[in-house]
Parts: structure tokens; C-alpha cells; sequence
């Protein structure tokens, strides 16, 4: 057989061998598998875009909505609600709480607009911001409302990557190390700075400016010694300035050199006087007016021939009030001479207690050396005969 004879043969035979193969699968393709069309296939990544994309639309709502409920009239913080305090701009549900918060601690009234910075998260921006919207009563506000659009667009910060921001936060906290920052601490750069060691300020009396110049002691901390002070009144001792937010064990060691806690009568002036709630109401004038006519008090009791002092306003007015010397921390010497004291004292007690004892056994001694010496004076008692019954 030749070459062209099997190439014929293998032609016939494949082609019909191929159709009985062919047309089945053909056919099982054409039949649909199911009704519904089959869903095509989302990514992840898209998934994840899709659900920001919504986040994103929900906050602008939101941002939307607020701008639309800002008050057109000025808000009375002192008499606001939750609601009302809320609208205000940049003010939050968790900051309107701190705002009322400190409302009640003052009392139910603010005497400032700027108490507020007493809040944590209001700064000197957001109280710029509050100004045009709040007041403290019927026409006390500082400034009205702007007319125009409540709120401008802020530009999109770039945003840094971390290793950029710790960067600079290092080098910039170098640059106050070498520059202003000259002290270990805050007491330290105060010293630079005033270097009055012999500064002495009434904390009970004391402005916001006057404060101010106590080491470690700054706006905030100025406002929250205030802010308690009207709350829960005058302070007594060094464990209850203590409780001022910012003020801790170190802090108060460094501020007692230079703090005092009770009033001079004999030295205070009218206002000073005044500041204290006890003696306000015409109380100090009265103290003052008797001071110029009988000289300076010698003793408390004195006090009550001032005209309006009675004995219940004075024990009221005792512990924040002195008529010499001032508070101060005892050193290492007062304590050593305090405790000498103690010890004599204990002695002296235990002598004068042995004392007693040994006076009590010389009386008991007496006492029966005298009812002895008496029984022997008195001559024998006479016994009545006995008589003898003889029984036969």
C-alpha cells in the first residue's frame, strides 16, 4: 500500500469517529443549568471601598444636619439644657455633661464666659468659637451671632506617615531642652525666672493673677483653684488643697513655702476681708471700723464685741482666721522640739502619777495610826458577868 492509500483510510475512519464525540457535549452545553443568571463575583478590595464610600456619606450627614441646628440667638449657659448646650458649636454630648458638671460645682452659676476653659477639650479656640452663642444672662453676650454661614469648609490635612511625626515631635522637644525650658522642673524654672523665694500668697483670697505667680501654677490650674473654692468653700489646710485637680504630692510640696490658708484681722485689708463669704455683708467693714477705734485684737473672744459677730459665726470663722502668725510647714527642728515636749510631758505625768500614789498611802498610814491611837486612849470596855446556869 502506498503513501496516499492509508492517508485516504485514516480520513474516512476519524471524521465520522469524531461526530459520535462531538455532538453530545455540544448539546450538554446548550442546556441551561438553572433558572436565575449566576451573580458575577466581587472582590474584596471593592467590598472595602463600597462600605468606606458609606461611612464617609453618613458623617457629611451628619455634619450637615448640625451646621443646620446652630442657635440663631444666644444661649444662656447658665440656665441651659443638655439639648440646647449640644447645638453649640464644637460641643459634644460628653462636653455638654463637663460644662454642667462644673455648673453645679460653682454653685448652679457662672460669674465668666471664661470658666469654661476649666473644661477639658475647651481651649482658647473653641471658647472663640462659643462666644457668639452663649451668654450668661439677658443681654450679656459678648458678641452676636454671625449672619452669615455657620461653618467654613476645612482644608483635607495631608496626611504624614508616623516616622515623620515622632521626628519632629523629638527635635521639638530638643529645641525647648536647649531654649526656653532652662530647669529640671517646673519649681526650677520658676526659680529662673522670679526667683522670689520670699513670696507669700492667701490662697482663700487670692485672684486668678495673684495665683499665678505661685511656682507650677498657670491658668488652668489658677481657674481650678478658683472654680473649687467657690464650690466647696474656703480651703483649711494643705490636705485640701490637695484635692484641686493638677495639684499633687510633689506640687504641694513646693507651693507650701509660699502659700497661707488663714487671714491677719490685724493686718487684712477690705477686700481681703470680703472674699471670705463669712465675713462679706458688711461683717469686714464693721471688723475694720472696731480695729481703728480699739487697736488690734489680742485674743479671738474679742470678736464678739464686734456689732453683727455672734458665737455661732465666730466657731464658723475660726479656722480661717488668725490675728498673729501664718501657717507654715514645720521643719525638721519644730518636729525634734515637738517631740521633747511629748517626752517631758509623758514624765512629768508619770512623776506626778507616782506622786499621788505615794500621797495616798501616807493618808491610808495616818488614818490608822489615828483610829489605833484612839483605841488605845479609850479605856477598856466592862464586859457584863457572864452568868453560870449549873443544871443538876
Amino acid at each position: 500500500m502506498t503513501h496516499s492509500t492509508l492517508a485516504t483510510l485514516q480520513r474516512t475512519i476519524a471524521l465520522p469517529l469524531a461526530g459520535l464525540f462531538l455532538v453530545p457535549l455540544a448539546a450538554l452545553a446548550e442546556i441551561p443549568t438553572s433558572s436565575t443568571p449566576r451573580p458575577a463575583q466581587t472582590s474584596l478590595h471593592s467590598y472595602t471601598s463600597r462600605t468606606w464610600v458609606a461611612g464617609r456619606k453618613k458623617k457629611r450627614r451628619r455634619r450637615r444636619r448640625r451646621r443646620r441646628s446652630l442657635p440663631e440667638s444666644p444661649i444662656n449657659i447658665n440656665t441651659a439644657t443638655l439639648e440646647d448646650l449640644i447645638r453649640l458649636p464644637r460641643i459634644g454630648r460628653t462636653k455638654a455633661r463637663r460644662i454642667m458638671e462644673l455648673r453645679r460645682s460653682l454653685g448652679g452659676r457662672f460669674q465668666n464666659i471664661k470658666q469654661l476653659l476649666v473644661v477639658k477639650g475647651i481651649g482658647k479656640g473653641t471658647l472663640a468659637k462659643l462666644r457668639p452663642y452663649i451668654q450668661l444672662g439677658q443681654g450679656s453676650s459678648t458678641a452676636a451671632p454671625p449672619t452669615g454661614p455657620a461653618r467654613t469648609r476645612r482644608r483635607k490635612r495631608r496626611r504624614r506617615s508616623r516616622r515623620r511625626s515622632k521626628k519632629r515631635k523629638r527635635r521639638s522637644r530638643r529645641r525647648r531642652r536647649k531654649g526656653k525650658r532652662r530647669g529640671k522642673n517646673c519649681y526650677e524654672r520658676w526659680q529662673n525666672k522670679n526667683g522670689n523665694t520670699r513670696l507669700s500668697v492667701n490662697v482663700n483670697v487670692a485672684s486668678r493673677q495673684q495665683l499665678r505667680l505661685l511656682p507650677c501654677i498657670g491658668k488652668k490650674r489658677a481657674m481650678a483653684i478658683i472654680a473649687h473654692r467657690l464650690a466647696h468653700g474656703p480651703f483649711q489646710n494643705p490636705q485640701s488643697l490637695r484635692k484641686v485637680s493638677g495639684i499633687g504630692k510633689k506640687t504641694l510640696g513646693w507651693l507650701l513655702p509660699h502659700v497661707t490658708f488663714k487671714v491677719n484681722l490685724n493686718r487684712a485689708s477690705l477686700r481681703e476681708m470680703e472674699a471670705l463669704k463669712l465675713l462679706s455683708g458688711g461683717l469686714g467693714e464693721a471688723i475694720i471700723n472696731y480695729r481703728k477705734q480699739q487697736g488690734p485684737f489680742r485674743n479671738l473672744r474679742q470678736l464678739l464685741q464686734v456689732s453683727g459677730m455672734g458665737r455661732a459665726t465666730l466657731s464658723r470663722l475660726k479656722p480661717y482666721v488668725t490675728l498673729s502668725g501664718q501657717w507654715s510647714q514645720p521643719t525638721q527642728t519644730v518636729r525634734k522640739r515637738r517631740r521633747r515636749r511629748r517626752r517631758r510631758s509623758r514624765r512629768r505625768r508619770k512623776r506626778r502619777s507616782r506622786k499621788k500614789r505615794r500621797r495616798r498611802r501616807k493618808r491610808r498610814r495616818r488614818r490608822k495610826n489615828r483610829a489605833q491611837q484612839q483605841a488605845d486612849q479609850q479605856p477598856p470596855r466592862r464586859l457584863p458577868p457572864k452568868r453560870v446556869i449549873v443544871i443538876e
